[in-house]
Parts: C-alpha cells; sequence; structure tokens
C-alpha cells in the first residue's frame, strides 16, 4: 500500500523568528495529510484510533495492521522523499539536517503547542500591551520630570516584577482581576510618582526661576548708580519669586548715626518710623552678626514694634564690614515655605544691593570731593588776590601807629584795628587751608577752652543765648585746634540760627571712659529737621535753610572724620534737633 505525507516545514534562509511568526498565523497547527492511493481508505480509522499523534518535540503516525507500505513526504519546499516497503514496526526518523534550523523548527513547534494552551494567546496579546503601557509611562516620566536611566530602569524593573509575580499567583484564577491588576498596578505607581513627583518638579521649576531672576537682578543692580532704581529692581524682583506680606528697606547713614525709609510695601508705616535712630555699639553688633539677624537680637535692637513678629526676616545689608542698610521683609508662607534656599537666595539677592549702595555712596563722596578741589582751586585765587591788599592795608597800619604816639587818644582804634587786619588775613589762609584739606597740626587741645573760645564769639552778636554743660573731667585731645574750632563753631551757628523761641541754645560735653571719648552734644530746639531732608543732610551744596551755603556740614563731616572721630543727629518735629559730636581722647604720649 503506498501513502503520501505532505508534511508542512518552513525552511527559510532569512530570519525565521519573522516567517515563523508568519507561518504560525497562516497555519494554526502542523498539518499532516496522508492520502491513500488505490486504497478503500481507513484513514479516518487511522486518526480516530490514534495512529496519528504529536508531541512537543516530534510527530508520530501509525499504520495499523498495514505492512510493506510505501510512504512520500513532500516538504513545503516542494522537495519530495519516498520511503518503499516500510514493514509493521518500522521507526522512521526524519530530521533536519542544518542543526541551527533543526533548533529553530524545535522552539517554533514548542512555542505554537504552547499558543494552543487555552488562554495563552490573549496572556501575550496582555503583556504586549503592558510593554507598550511602560514604554508610553517612561516617555511621559522622562520627558517631564527629567529622570535619570538609572531611574527609569529601577521603575521598569518593579514593574515587570509585579507583572511577574501577578501571573504566576494569580493564572490560575482567571476573571477580570486577574486581567486588569497588571494595568492597575501602573495606574497606582504612575499615581505614587507624579504625586511625589509633581511637587519636586514644581519646586526644581521654582527654583529655576528664582535663579533666573536672581542673576537678571545682579547683573541690574552692577549697572544701577541711583538708588531709587536699585531699589525698585529689588521689590520687582522679590515680589516675583518670593511673594511677602510686606517688604521694608532703610537705608543707613553712618555720618549721622540713622536710618531712612527708602520704601515700603505691604504694611503702613507710622511716621516716626520713617526715620530711625539706635545706638552705634548697636550698629556693631549688627555688623558681626551673621545675616539674618536672629529674631531675638532683632527684638533687642530695634525700638520699633510694628514688624516685631514670628514672620519677620531681617537682613543687613553690609560690605567691607560697612552698614549700608536693612532689609525685613514677611514672606508668604502659605504660597512658598520659608527654608534654607529661600534663606540663601534672599541673602545672596541683598548682598547685590549692599555691593550698589556701596558703588553709589562711593561715586557721591568721589563727587563731593571733586566739588570740593573745584572750590578750594576757585577760593585760592580769591584768597591770593585778596591777601595782597590785606597786607597793604598792614602796613599802612603799621606806620600810623608808629608814628603815633603813645598817649595819643587815636592808638586804641589803630591798635583795634592792626588785630583786625591781622586775624582777617590769617582766617582767610586758615579757610584756604580747610577747604583744600591741608593736614593739621597735632595740637593738644582743650574742648572745654575750645567751645569757650567758640561760645564767646557769638555772644557779641543778636542771638539766642548760649547755655554750657562742661565735663571738668574732659581735658584734652589731640587734633588740629583750627580745624575743631571751625567744625564746631559751624554746629552753633546752625543751633543758633535754627532757634526760634527765646530757649537757649545747649553746648555739653562728656567724657565717655568705656570707649575713651568725648562727647559734644550742641541742641536746639527749634522746629527740626524734616525727615525727607536727612537723606541729603551732610551733601555738598545742600542747605536745610534757603540762605545757606551747604559748605558748613559738609567740611566739618570731613574734618570730624579726619580726627577719627564721628556725628550722631537726632531731631524731631517741634522739638528741636541735637549734634553729637564724638572725638577719640587724646592717647597717652608727647604731642611736640
Amino acid at each position: 500500500m503506498q501513502f503520501l505525507l505532505i508534511l508542512r516545514l518552513r525552511i527559510a534562509s532569512t530570519c525565521f523568528a519573522i516567517r515563523a511568526i508568519g507561518w504560525s498565523l497562516a497555519a494554526s497547527r502542523l498539518v499532516f495529510s496522508l492520502i491513500f492511493l488505490g486504497a478503500s481508505s481507513p484513514f479516518a480509522s487511522c486518526l480516530t484510533s490514534g495512529l496519528l499523534s504529536c508531541n512537543w518535540n516530534k510527530i508520530h503516525f501509525g499504520l495499523g495492521e498495514f505492512d510493506n507500505v510505501n510512504i512520500r513526504i513532500r516538504f513545503l519546499n516542494s522537495s519530495e522523499q519516498t520511503f518503499s516497503g516500510l514493514k509493521k514496526g518500522t521507526r522512521l526518523q526524519i530530521e533536519q539536517t542544518n542543526k541551527t534550523m533543526q533548533l529553530a523548527y524545535g522552539i517554533s513547534r514548542t512555542f505554537m503547542q504552547y499558543m494552543h494552551i487555552p488562554q495563552i494567546p490573549f496572556e501575550v496579546l496582555k503583556f504586549l500591551v503592558f510593554i507598550v503601557t511602560i514604554i508610553f509611562s517612561v516617555r511621559f516620566i522622562e520627558k517631564r520630570y527629567q529622570w535619570r536611566s538609572s531611574h527609569t530602569a529601577m521603575y521598569v524593573l518593579i514593574l515587570m516584577a509585579i507583572y511577574s509575580i501577578l501571573t504566576f499567583v494569580l493564572f490560575k484564577s482567571g476573571g477580570i482581576l486577574y486581567h486588569f491588576l497588571p494595568f492597575g498596578s501602573i495606574v497606582f505607581t504612575l499615581t505614587v510618582l507624579i504625586s511625589v513627583n509633581e511637587q519636586l518638579r514644581k519646586s526644581t521649576i521654582h527654583e529655576n526661576f528664582v535663579q533666573e531672576k536672581i542673576q537678571k537682578a545682579s547683573s541690574d543692580l552692577s549697572m544701577v548708580l541711583n538708588l531709587t532704581k536699585a531699589v525698585t529692581i529689588i521689590f520687582k524682583t522679590i515680589k516675583l519669586i518670593y511673594p511677602f506680606d510686606y517688604l521694608i528697606l532703610y537705608s543707613y547713614h553712618s555720618y549721622g548715626n540713622y536710618f531712612l525709609l527708602n520704601k515700603s510695601e505691604g504694611i503702613s508705616l507710622p511716621e516716626h518710623v520713617q526715620k530711625v535712630i539706635i545706638d552705634r555699639n548697636k550698629i556693631e553688633q549688627i555688623v558681626k552678626s551673621r545675616s539674618p539677624l536672629s529674631k531675638q537680637k532683632f527684638e533687642k535692637i530695634w525700638p520699633d514694634n510694628s514688624v516685631k513678629n514670628s514672620k519677620s526676616i531681617v537682613f543687613p545689608l553690609i560690605k567691607k564690614n560697612e552698614l549700608l542698610g536693612l532689609a525685613i521683609i514677611a514672606l508668604n508662607e502659605e504660597i512658598y515655605p520659608v527654608n534654607v534656599k529661600t534663606i540663601i537666595s534672599l541673602r545672596f539677592l541683598f548682598l547685590q544691593l549692599a555691593n550698589t549702595l556701596n558703588n553709589i555712596r562711593l561715586l557721591h563722596d568721589m563727587q563731593d570731593q571733586q566739588k570740593l578741589v573745584a572750590i578750594g582751586a576757585f577760593s585760592s585765587s580769591i584768597i591770593h588776590n585778596l591777601k595782597n591788599p590785606i597786607d597793604g592795608m598792614r602796613m599802612i597800619i603799621e606806620v600810623l601807629k608808629s608814628e603815633m604816639a603813645q598817649d595819643d587818644p587815636k592808638s586804641e582804634y589803630i591798635n583795634e584795628l592792626h588785630e583786625g587786619i591781622l586775624k582777617l588775613k590769617q582766617d582767610l589762609l586758615h579757610s584756604f587751608d580747610i577747604i583744600k584739606y591741608k593736614d593739621g597740626k597735632k595740637d593738644k587741645v582743650d574742648i572745654n577752652n575750645l567751645i569757650v573760645s567758640i561760645t564767646g564769639e557769638f555772644e557779641k552778636l543778636n542771638y539766642p543765648a548760649i547755655m554750657i554743660k562742661a565735663d571738668k573731667q574732659v581735658k584734652y585731645i589731640e587734633g588740629d585746634k583750627e580745624q575743631l574750632f571751625y567744625a564746631i563753631e559751624n554746629l552753633v551757628e546752625n543751633a543758633l540760627e535754627a532757634s526760634v523761641n527765646s530757649k537757649p541754645v545747649q553746648v555739653s560735653t562728656k567724657l565717655n571712659v568705656a570707649d575713651k571719648s568725648i562727647e559734644i552734644k550742641v541742641r536746639d530746639f527749634g522746629k527740626g529737621i524734616p525727615v525727607e531732608k536727612f537723606d541729603k543732610l551732610f551733601e555738598i551744596f545742600y542747605s536745610t535753610r534757603g540762605s545757606g551755603r551747604g559748605l558748613g556740614l559738609t567740611i566739618t563731616k570731613n574734618i570730624i572724620s579726619n580726627h577719627g572721630g564721628y556725628i550722631n543727629v537726632n531731631s524731631q518735629k517741634d522739638e528741636g534737633t541735637t549734634f553729637t559730636v564724638i572725638l577719640p581722647v587724646m592717647q597717652k604720649q608727647e604731642i611736640k
């Protein structure tokens, strides 16, 4: 009996995996067709009796009671192989000669047999959908949160582990829970990651925004030489990066030892807080303290209670151990909580403001010096032209004095005229030295006697009375007597001119043993200096009186500064003004 066995095998020279899948889709299972030629055909019984069977590795078929059988096998590449005279009990094994292809066909057969297990095709499809879902979630996470590759790999491994555990544990249970639980794990993991990373993302975006605005503000401040513009830049920048409840900015004027309010937002400050005066010892504490100031230290130093609360953060504006101002800010913690990064960013921003304030102050000082130099050059020519006529008058008076008899009643007038001419010449030369800032002599100056001499000059004029309160412990200081005379005389003259009532001007001296200094106070009971005029109080050509020249306080400030001292100013509306000069006492050494 003769059989034709057609074995549908795919022998391919290209990628086996792709063709095997195509082949598996074309034929869901291996088909063997047995065609009985010339026989009545018991093929149906052959199949039903189990004579044809297959397992994961081999194909088996049986011939029943037939003997001497011829079998022709046709492969899918159209080649045929005939086996003749097969007897009952014969074992026939047909293999692919290429071992690689043999392994590939074996794997393909195993895979296809596995795919015929119930629910396996659906499981494969579900797994592919799971992989695609992971890919899209990874792309979303990497793009939105800028994850590193190591974090992404960890995320994928965790999801694959969850999928594997759920698949093996719940495989036999089936049902909706089994099919949707892996995808639920992705949704749950993404929800957790988004809830955590979204806050980090917002924080990162805000930090980048803060750094960008701070860098822009720093660049703008470096090109600004105007205080109003610098303050505007600071307020605008902080309002963008850190919403605040209120922000207050004071500038400190070391020449008069007072804080002036530059600008405030979010809070209404009383008028008396626009100018704040604190002791210089507390100023030194501020300079030595770490920025920002602690709440306890600020409460002890600052006299006003309107900004003393738990929200206030105080940043001193310091450059080269010199206090230039004070910034008080209360942030809105409901929007952005205060943390270390917030403090560092604000500290850096206020440091840039301190640099700008220092540059502005240096520029103003340089301009004042240039103006004084120009005045000195101009006045020197005038003084030189006046000196010759004064010398001529002196010589004429001296001739008259020599020719006049000593008992002549007019000789007294000639002597006073001669002394006046000599004093005029000396004052002109002294004025030239002061304006030119010529180094003064190192004299042993008795301050109490100097004040008595100064006040004696004004007693002859139509001024209010002067009341002197001298500390007997005050003795000497080291300095130029003529320059100190001019500086204190200018303060006394300003006080007398500012007095508008019958109260006398008070001049007092005091010895401060603790810091080894002498304190000279000049107080009037006039209308006081308006707050808006304090900002330019020591600027050249600026006067609080319309008829003033605006030179006196500028020159006085420089004289006191050259003697190692400083000036404090305190003024209240309708109560008067007090100028306090602090000078170091004379060191224990011989003055030549």
